[in-house]
């Protein structure tokens, strides 16, 4: 299984038990389709090749990290090495 680690505990929820109450009603599909994604990719490249969700690598403090585009205001930001998916997190910036 390629996702390790949440830190969020609504992701937990939702990844975990399909258990949306932790994340914002208007996301959670889309959540759900990020989370499945990122259990069964095998490359990083294969996140980005979804049209839309808005893969990116972070730079200075947050360098080895990458983000997926939930919302204009929220993101999942995560590490990913060895095929697999560490420190899952949801960043809400409103």
């Amino acid at each position: 299984m390629p996702i390790k680690s949440i830190r969020h505990k609504g992701l937990w929820l939702l990844y975990e038990e399909d258990d949306a109450r932790g994340v914002a009603a208007s996301s959670a599909d889309k959540l759900r389709d990020m989370l499945t994604a990122l259990g069964t990719v095998q490359t990083i490249e294969d996140v980005g090749a979804v049209p839309g969700w808005e893969l990116s690598a972070l730079k200075g403090e947050l360098a080895g990290c990458w983000t997926l585009t939930v919302t204009r205001d929220c993101w999942l930001i995560f590490r990913f090495e060895d095929g697999s998916v560490l420190e899952l997190d949801l960043v809400d910036t409103s």
